[in-house]
């Protein structure tokens, strides 16, 4: 099918003037629907793209869909076919969707069989060409769609599509895009519908539409030259307001005019008159009539649109249903007329103009009238009561409420009253409003009175240290507070109820009430356990309703009986005990051992209803512990009885549908002999039952509200204390996790140093302070910690936490021993305030030992010195200044230096090992001296570690030889070893900038050596780098007298001599005594002045490689962010890229900077690993190359 026109060139011209006047034409329809619009949008579209057929779809009233509203050009099938299109395949839906313009080749409904032309091809049609689905031509599913979305205010209302054989050109969709962009400007000015709704995309759209839907504010217009009125969806529940039916209504302002209420009629056409001459907006509320006569009110907001003439044509605006409003006035009358308050509307001459009923009958005949008088006048109840004074500070004060309480003496049965009245001004009145607080006074005054009583009792409880005391104490506070005659309280924590006290009833109704608890716990576990302990069979204790029991003799223990020191909390015969005081194993937390998940069940199966709230729990029934309806105080009075036996006489319904259980408990409670009313509590703390008080009464009585949440405030108190007396070995499993918890645990693996360390703890109750860690540093140094905080408790534990972590974080900033301590002398100072302790005190100790020259320095503030023992010599202490503890410390501690030898052993401890009478370290050094003797120290590996641990046990067995340790005690036991000198290297070098490439000759011969020439890339351009920036940000060092070597460069793989590090202040060997260097001294603007050497170290520990440049400065290096145009500054970004770790400590004489690389794992040769080196996977891969040739650039010079 050949076809011509501008939209079938592809990439044809666009012809510009008459797409110009295309969109012109459109533009200037006037007075067109929105169907004639869209009509005329797709003709001038098919025409401009020479395309087969066009249409135009809205969006419909559900999200995301799309009805077909004009066609042009196309039969009725394929409008069928596309009259709503849902495939989001198709370029409608994806315009609409994307908002773009967006081409398809897609029909609805498309047959998945071959395409036209080919074999399988539906029947030809009437005219000759092929079929398709639903009788559209297959040749007219060839062409695909070209559709643009139709915009208004941002929101996509519609689509314009237009069918074409191919894909037309950039600017044929551009015009395409123009038309529907012109089609959402004139679609709401286009002329509305006349069904009275117009359509959605006409409505307000975004918050204020959605405002409007919600507070259902309604609008609607009114064609001046019709006559016709058009109503939204909100606005015609509105019009039914009136009387009028949507059906049925012909939409002309006449017919809603008559519906006005014929008072309100004259008012609403003057406003509209003006509106209409003057322009200005009118606002009117009138009342409208239904057709059962009932009036409603609607307020009417609107304004005028005029033509260019200056004419009216429309009148648009807002509807809202205010009968609401309308009626509040008439309400709030009503309702402050009958409040029960006494209000006065007060003038300023304060002076009544309005008074309710409350306040009329106040005197009480209700015959004085106070309008016109001043309350005080008209009320001599309220003379001499402060008035006058509250009405001043009112007026002061607008808007603010202000109150006086006030007694009066009302003539009337009731006697005095009290009242609080609050006086607030509000437009120039008083408004007095008077409360009556009589009844709640009273209560006020009772609740204060037990509130006192349960202080009591609380108080005693808490002085009770056991079982015993705490039964002294109810005894002596809870009867005269309830007026009770007796109670026995049971102890539950155990495998079986156990009597624990009881008072003021006989020894044989104590008897039977501790049988029945037995009963109630074999019921509730069916445990042969519990059966057993009650004396009764398996067939006994089924129990019917009111069943005594006792029926035969029983073996209830003394009921004096004072609590088993021996019987733990959560351990003991119970199945499933676990021995940390949690729940049994199997069972809903909170379960406490009574029957298990089996009788939870049962207890949910036979939960009590609502209504029988008589129902007594006497022991761990129901959930077994757990909390609910069955840990709420229980009340049985005999008062009750014969209503209680009347719903006990059937099968009542419980509230699962199911016939509730006979209440047997009831029945054996209620006849009881000498026992008028019980109250059963239930004793729990937390999840967890401990117990159950019973109380009981000689005469009935009728339990209130206020006496039930009172016995529930006294079983929350008793059960508190008497989970406390249960809480003593549970506290010690607590302290002991606590510190385990604070402690470091494993120690980590460290360089030169095997590390084994014990912690015993206290033999008490109380938490201790002790801790101790090693803590790995740059260059294979370790730094080991131990400490004690000074007393016993949680709060101790606490501090004693965080001054270890403290020194973790501290460490790591890499700083000499004596900042450290200082450091942890001010947490340790600002712990007091957090601790609610004046003062916090904590020793410590810290050694900082290097496996590259043997050095150890140590400080210690307040604490013991460590133990040496030497290979081949005797354990000795070392004599170290100690300064005062942390918290007290106001000078630096003083550090010593000291050099250990290859495999000596270090002992560093707390003094809880030294015991409490008359504490001797010698004891200690006799100890170790005597382990030593009989098995000689081995030096590293396994072995070492294996022989510091039998020495921590053997010494910690043995002391302190105290029979009670009161203190906590840790053993840290170190040895020592070295790292081998053919694995150090160290050079000094001129500090010039031509030292950065000896630097990475040195380097990379030495990792050759080394057989590391996987890492010689990345370490001789972190060097170069450092040496680099070293010679161009800071100073050399003063060179000390060389040994031998080129230039003054020392041997490789050799130690060099003590004095080429004396300005480091080196001691033995690469040891490097760590300073802040501050007093300079000569020497050191000798080197300011050009001279000295950049010291070169490396570091080959284990698998990884440490490079150390040292510098005469003390200046921090950081990391720059450079442009791109400059030409330094990026040398530690690179150290940083190609390092694992980078760091910079300070020496006493300078700073070192220090980088460490880790080797990679040795990997097979093979295709993998060249795809590996390929990919720059394993080190740096090419940046590492280009990196190294900027970096030789820029120091060549």
């Amino acid at each position: 099918m050949a076809m011509s026109g501008p939209g079938h060139g592809g990439d044809a011209a666009p012809a510009g003037a008459t797409d110009a006047l295309r969109l012109a034409v459109l533009d200037a329809a006037e007075g067109l629907g929105e169907a004639d619009v869209l009509r005329l949008a797709v003709q001038q579209c098919v025409a401009a793209l020479g395309g087969l057929g066009g249409l135009a779809h809205l969006a419909g009233p559900a999200h995301g869909t799309l009805r077909l509203a004009a066609a042009g050009g196309v039969p009725d099938p394929v409008a069928r076919a596309w009259e709503q299109p849902d495939d989001p395949r198709l370029a409608p839906v994806r315009a609409m969707d994307r908002r773009q313009v967006q081409w398809s080749p897609r029909w609805p409904d498309a047959p998945e069989g071959p395409a036209p032309g080919h074999p399988g091809t539906a029947p030809a049609g009437p005219a000759g060409l092929p079929s398709g689905a639903g009788g559209v031509p297959a040749g007219l599913r060839a062409c695909g769609v070209l559709a643009a979305p139709i915009l208004v205010d941002g929101a996509a209302v519609g689509v314009l599509s237009v069918l074409l054989e191919r894909e037309p050109g950039r600017d044929r969709k551009r015009f395409l895009a123009d038309v529907a962009a012109l089609v959402g400007v004139r679609l709401p000015v286009a002329r509305r519908w006349r069904s009275g709704t117009a359509p959605w995309w006409q409505e307000p759209q975004g918050p204020a539409g959605q405002v409007r839907r919600e507070i259902s504010v309604g609008t609607w217009s009114w064609d001046l030259d019709t006559g016709l009125v058009d109503v939204d969806e909100v606005s015609e529940g509105l019009v039914e307001l009136a009387g009028l039916d949507m059906d049925t209504w012909d939409h002309r302002i006449e017919s809603w005019m008559e519906r006005i209420h014929p008072d309100d009629r004259p008012a609403v056409q003057e406003a509209i008159e003006e509106s209409l001459a003057d322009g200005r907006p009118y606002a009117v509320e009138h009342r409208v009539l239904d057709d059962s006569g009932r009036v409603n009110w609607l307020e009417l907001r609107a304004a005028c649109e005029r033509d260019e003439s200056g004419r009216p044509t429309r009148m648009v605006g807002t509807v809202w249903n205010v009968t609401a409003r309308r009626s509040q006035l008439e309400w709030l009358a009503g309702l402050l007329e009958l409040n029960p308050d006494p209000i006065y509307v007060i003038a300023a001459d304060n002076r009544v103009q309005w008074a309710n009923l409350a306040a009329r009958e106040l005197g009480g005949d209700g015959t004085r009238e106070p309008t016109g008088r001043t309350p005080w006048d008209a009320e001599p109840l309220l003379r001499d009561r402060g008035l006058p004074e509250l009405l001043d500070r009112a007026r002061a004060a607008p808007g603010s409420a202000n109150t006086l309480e006030i007694d009066v003496d009302r003539p009337s049965p009731r006697g005095s009253a009290s009242y609080v009245v609050r006086a607030v001004e509000i437009g120039g009145f008083m408004s007095i409003q008077m409360s009556d607080t009589t009844e709640r006074r009273r209560a006020e005054h009772a609740a204060a009175e037990r509130g006192r009583q349960v202080a009591d009792l609380n108080a005693a409880l808490v002085r009770a240290l056991n079982t015993q005391d705490v039964v002294a104490a109810v005894v002596q506070h809870v009867l005269p507070l309830v007026h009770a005659d007796g109670l026995v309280v049971h102890d539950l924590t155990g495998p079986t109820p156990r009597l624990i006290g009881d008072t003021g009833f006989s020894p044989a109704l104590v008897e039977e009430l501790h049988a029945l608890q037995l009963r109630r716990a074999a019921r509730a576990g069916g445990g042969e356990g519990a059966a057993a302990a009650s004396g009764e069979g398996s067939g006994e204790g089924a129990g019917s309703t009111g069943a005594r029991p006792g029926g035969g003799p029983s073996a209830a223990p003394d009921v004096h009986a004072a609590p088993r020191p021996d019987a733990e909390p959560g351990t003991g015969p119970g199945p499933g005990r676990s021995p940390d005081l949690g729940p049994p194993q199997g069972t809903a937390p909170g379960a406490g051992g009574w029957g298990g998940a089996e009788a939870a069940d049962r207890a949910a199966r036979h939960a009590p209803a609502d209504g029988d709230r008589g129902t007594a729990d006497l022991g761990p029934g129901g959930a077994a512990g757990t909390a609910g309806v069955a840990d709420q105080p229980r009340f049985i009075s005999r008062a009750d009885r014969t209503d209680r036996a009347d719903r006990a006489a059937g099968p009542a319904a419980g509230r699962d549908g199911r016939p509730a259980p006979p209440p047997w408990l009831l029945g054996e409670l209620a006849e009881l002999d000498g026992v008028g009313a019980w109250a059963v509590l239930p004793l729990a703390v937390g999840d967890r039952r401990v117990g159950s008080c019973v109380i009981g009464w000689s005469a009935p009585r009728r339990f209130t509200e206020d006496d039930k949440t009172l016995l529930g405030t006294v079983g929350v108190i008793i059960a508190q204390a008497l989970g406390n007396a249960r809480l003593y070995e549970s506290a010690r499993h607590r302290a002991e996790r606590l510190q385990q918890e604070l402690l470091p645990g494993r120690l980590p693996d460290t360089v030169g140093l095997h590390a084994v360390a014990r912690y015993r703890t206290a033999d008490g109750q109380e938490l201790g302070g002790d801790w101790y860690d090693t803590i790995a540093l740059p260059g294979g140094r370790t730094l080991a910690v131990i400490g004690d905080v000074l007393g016993h408790g949680l709060e101790q534990a606490i501090a004693m936490g965080i001054i270890r972590h403290a020194a973790l974080t501290v460490a790591a900033l890499d700083m000499p021993v004596d900042e450290i301590m200082a450091h942890l002398n001010d947490v340790v100072v600002r712990l007091a305030p957090r601790v609610d302790d004046p003062v916090v005190c904590a020793t410590c100790l810290l050694a900082l030992y290097d496996p590259t020259s043997g050095s150890c320095s140590i400080a210690s503030a307040g604490h013991a010195p460590p133990i040496a023992l030497e290979p081949g010599g005797t354990a000795r202490r070392l004599t170290i200044p100690s300064g005062p503890p942390l918290g007290m410390a106001q000078v630096p501690a003083q550090v010593t230096e000291t050099v250990l030898a290859e495999g000596t052993v270090l002992v560093l401890y707390t003094d809880g090992l030294l015991g409490s009478q008359a504490p001797d370290a010698e004891r200690l050094t006799e100890a170790v001296a005597r382990h030593a003797g009989g098995a000689p120290v081995p030096v590293g590996g396994e072995r070492a570690e294996r022989w510091l641990a039998a020495m921590c046990d053997a010494v910690v067995a043995q002391l302190p030889p105290d029979p009670c340790r009161q203190d906590d005690a840790v053993l840290l036991a170190l040895s020592t070893e070295r790292v081998p000198e053919d694995r150090m290297s160290a050079w000094d070098l001129p500090w010039a900038p031509e030292s950065a490439g000896r630097a990475r000759d040195l380097t990379a011969a030495e990792l050759a050596a080394w057989h590391l020439d996987d890492l010689t890339d990345a370490a001789t351009l972190i060097v170069s780098e450092l040496i680099g920036n070293t010679v161009r940000h800071a100073i050399g060092m003063v060179p000390g007298p060389a040994e031998g070597g080129e230039g003054g460069e020392g041997a490789p793989g050799g130690e060099p001599d003590l004095g080429d590090f004396g300005d480091l202040g080196l001691d033995g060997g690469l040891s490097l005594r760590i300073g802040l260097g501050l007093d300079e001294g000569p020497d050191r603007h000798a080197a300011d002045a050009g001279g000295g050497v950049v010291r070169l170290r490396l570091l080959r520990i284990e698998q990884a490689l440490i490079c150390e440049v040292y510098d005469g400065s003390q200046a921090t290096p950081r990391v720059r962010h450079p442009l791109l145009d400059d030409e330094f500054g990026r040398g530690l970004q690179l150290v940083a890229m190609m390092a694992g770790q980078w760091g910079t400590r300070y020496t006493e004489s300078g700073k070192c900077i220090w980088a460490r690389l880790d080797a990679p794992p040795p990997q097979d040769d093979g295709p993998s690993s060249a795809a590996a080196d390929t990919d720059g996977g394993t080190s740096a891969g090419a940046a590492v190359g280009v990196a190294a040739r900027v970096a030789a650039r820029r120091t060549a010079w």
